[in-house]
């Protein structure tokens, strides 16, 4: 690595708050994109639609799926291969204080694996907002210091079209990244 150039979490030695921002996408990501209707947001983190059935999430390579529409919550079973997270959510302005725990839980959960290297998938029903939801919270948590809540909104509406469309959604960010960034936060 030149002096200079930013560190990622892919890289031995590298901060664990560091993540390189998916500016560009490979081909096969391009063949991703298409295959599975999900974007790549971050380096190791995806954002998309519900997923087929079957063992297809991994052997695109995902180690971990996350799934946060309320109304598709297959059994882990369902994705063999791979760790599967349900935080199911509802796609509307009255998240429950049940609902958000898990969505935070699951950003928890999700940040590890990408620390430890791992690649996820973060979907739900059409991979905008409860998805959206739990990956700006995971970019938060890695990257939440140097970039801010507003600046990640913007990057994952950037890679994924009509994503975090949901104001409830944003404003409930919002609210999170002052109370972390507040005294004592």
């Amino acid at each position: 690595m030149a002096a200079g150039e930013p560190m990622t979490v892919s890289e031995p030695g590298a901060s664990p708050n560091a993540l390189a921002v998916a500016d560009g996408a490979t081909h096969a990501d391009e063949e991703l994109r298409i295959l599975l209707d999900a974007d790549p947001i971050a380096e190791r983190l995806w954002q998309g639609a519900w997923p087929p059935e079957g063992e297809y999430v991994r052997l695109c390579g995902f180690t971990m799926l996350v799934l946060c529409a309320v109304e598709v919550q297959p059994p882990a079973q369902a994705y063999p291969g791979v760790v599967v997270v349900h935080a199911p959510n509802d796609d509307t302005e009255r998240m429950t204080p049940g609902q958000w725990r898990g969505a935070l839980r699951a950003a928890r959960r999700v940040t590890g694996e990408v620390r430890r290297g791992g690649r996820v998938l973060v979907t739900c029903a059409a991979g905008l907002n409860r998805s959206g939801l739990v990956t700006a919270l995971v970019l938060h948590e890695l990257r939440g210091s140097d970039l801010g809540i507003g600046r990640i909104v913007e990057m994952i509406r950037a890679a994924r079209q009509g994503a975090l469309s949901n104001p409830a959604f944003v404003e409930r960010l919002e609210r999170h990244a002052a109370r972390r960034s507040g005294p004592g936060g």
